[in-house]
């Protein structure tokens, strides 16, 4: 990747944000003043591709630096953009806030649905004032965690590994490896201690002060507002964690007690939390190409739509599968606006995690792709919680299909995807709670913070025990290792409140059918609707229903201890 860029970077240029500035500006005076319905409409319209097109051009240049961070040129890209995020959160908020003010703003839900103004009002909340500096800032400290954890950390077994990445190899048959993988993650900890601790520090410090400008109290407000949570409120989100710590921790739990059971000696070390059941594959051996013609197959018995989907997919070379030293450890789908379409980062090391990676993203790009006829960049992305419905969702409806990769192996490998979905929903209650404490008191120490953190984990992991090896992880340092709390705060409720996209697996056993066309149906939607909205078309319950994680607990006691 070093030697040439990639293909997306086809058309890629830098854009002039004075230029833009001042457009943006005239389409916001000329939306205010709208005095027609149709001239509204073109407004939006012309807003939208300017809009369209300077986030295609942001995110060809994060994607630059994500498929090879070693790339002086993908590095100077980012570089520049990092410098005008401030400038982008304005010329964003700015839109907001001339949409609300349009006096043709009813004409405007009639033509592109009720959504527009909804989201305008998470934007118009977080607008900001002389806070571009800021920005800036918040956006070369995430790039610096990024450079960070890039790094190459350990070379095992012949393949490279950052401390991203190494974290595949927690659920490895080898326990040497699974112990080798939590020393890394240790290790890194305790030697870019002060550093990870300073990113983090001025982190909260800057959103702080973003959140302040916008007027808000703290920065759980402004995040999320920042993420376009629409259709509920604190009060559910505070009684969905509560169902979270009342049936799924003591389920967790007792999975962790029947598993310390099974062993030979009895106990249940750090490094066998994720260990996997006897007869789990081991490896995955196919090639990255491979991979996707087993992806294709896959994909095609689960719905016709699949295919088309993946034709694109391929042939336009939207996917960067291939594991490689520089590229990020992260898997992400991007969306290229001016294209409409997704791009899928994935790494196939020949782990089955690498699979059910792979499957989630597919399920963020196909949501984009089944919504790239919608009128406006941001009803082609759902709102975050919704986006991860997309991708949980195609995951489970996978399940019982899954022996294209792991062979006879597959009906462990799933049960063993469910055990993972329990440990996810943990922890994303986990980093929920940690942040509200955070951004609610933003001037404790470093020190403090990480007291906090280790104190939520013995509340959401009541069997960790941490050895003496480990006294970064033990008091509290573990928080560095998760890029969420870096680079996408808040983002850990998203993935919790999606899960119960685990239904389709439920319903799929009884009616494939009928749960795949639901879920294709929640996608062709995109952004067009609220996470709430999506739940309805998908027919799936709430979690923040009476009994929906009650019985969430009842059907994932049932598979585990099947």
């Amino acid at each position: 990747m070093t030697n040439a860029q990639p293909s997306f970077m086809r058309g890629y240029q830098r854009l002039d944000f004075r230029e833009l500035r001042r457009r943006a500006r005239t389409h916001a005076e000329v939306l205010r003043c709208a005095a027609d319905a149709g001239r509204a409409v073109a407004e939006v319209l012309h807003w939208d591709e300017l809009r369209s097109q300077t986030h295609t051009m942001w995110n060809c240049a994060r994607l630059y630096h994500t498929v090879d961070s070693t790339s002086e040129s993908a590095r100077a890209e980012l570089q520049f953009w990092n410098t005008h995020t401030g400038d982008i959160a304005e010329i964003d908020a700015t839109f907001g806030a001339a949409l609300l003010a349009c006096p043709q703003k009813r004409a405007l839900e009639e033509t592109f649905g009720r959504q527009i103004s909804r989201l305008a009002q998470c934007d118009g909340a977080t607008a900001t004032r002389n806070a571009t500096s800021l920005f800036d800032e918040e956006a070369h400290l995430v790039g610096r965690y990024h450079e960070l954890t890039s790094e190459t950390v350990a070379d095992i077994r012949g393949a490279a590994f950052n401390v991203l990445k190494v974290r595949k190899l927690l659920d490895s048959p080898d326990p040497s490896l699974r112990h080798q993988a939590w020393t890394i993650r240790e290790r890194f900890c305790r030697d870019h201690g002060d550093e990870l601790d300073h990113i983090f520090d001025r982190l909260v410090a800057v959103r702080t002060q973003i959140a302040r400008a916008a007027s808000l109290t703290s920065y759980v407000q402004f995040g999320h507002l920042l993420r376009r949570r629409i259709g509920y409120s604190a009060q559910d989100v505070e009684r969905f964690l509560t169902n979270v710590e009342d049936h799924l921790v003591p389920l967790a739990h007792a999975q962790m007690v029947r598993k310390r059971e099974r062993r030979d000696d009895g106990e249940l070390r750090l490094w066998d939390e994720e260990a996997p059941p006897s007869g789990a594959a081991s490896t995955i051996a196919l090639a990255p190409s491979e991979a996707l013609s087993a992806l294709s197959r896959l994909l095609s018995e689960v719905h016709p739509e699949f295919v088309q989907f993946m034709e694109t997919m391929t042939s336009e070379k939207l996917f960067d599968i291939n594991s490689r030293p520089g590229k990020a450890g992260l898997c992400q789908c991007w969306v290229l606006p001016d294209a409409r379409l997704p791009f899928v980062v994935a790494q196939m090391d020949g782990t089955p995690r690498d699979v059910w990676s792979l499957l989630h993203e597919c399920g963020h790009a196909f949501h984009a792709y089944r919504a790239r006829h919608v009128p406006l960049m941001d009803y082609i992305w759902p709102t975050s919680d919704g986006a991860e419905l997309g991708a949980g969702g195609l995951t489970y409806l996978c399940m019982g299909n899954t022996s294209q990769f792991f062979g006879e192996h597959a009906q462990i490998e799933e049960k063993k995807e469910h055990e993972r979905l329990l440990l996810s929903i943990l922890r994303g209650a986990h980093m929920e709670r940690f942040q509200h404490a955070v951004y609610s008191r933003p001037s404790i120490s470093s020190r403090e913070r990480r007291e906090m953190w280790a104190a939520l984990e013995r509340v959401y992991f009541p069997w960790r025990q941490y050895p003496a090896a480990f006294p970064a992880l033990r008091e509290g340092a573990g928080f560095a290792l998760i890029p969420h709390l870096f680079a996408w705060p808040f983002s850990g409720l998203d993935f919790a409140l999606a899960s119960v996209s685990v239904q389709f697996h439920r319903r799929a056993k009884h009616d494939r059918r009928q749960a795949a066309a639901d879920y294709v149906a929640l996608c062709d939607l995109g952004g067009t609707r609220s996470f709430v909205e999506l739940l309805e078309t998908g027919n799936l319950d709430s979690p923040f229903e009476a009994g929906t994680i009650r019985d969430m607990a009842a059907y994932l006691a049932s598979v585990l201890e099947a």
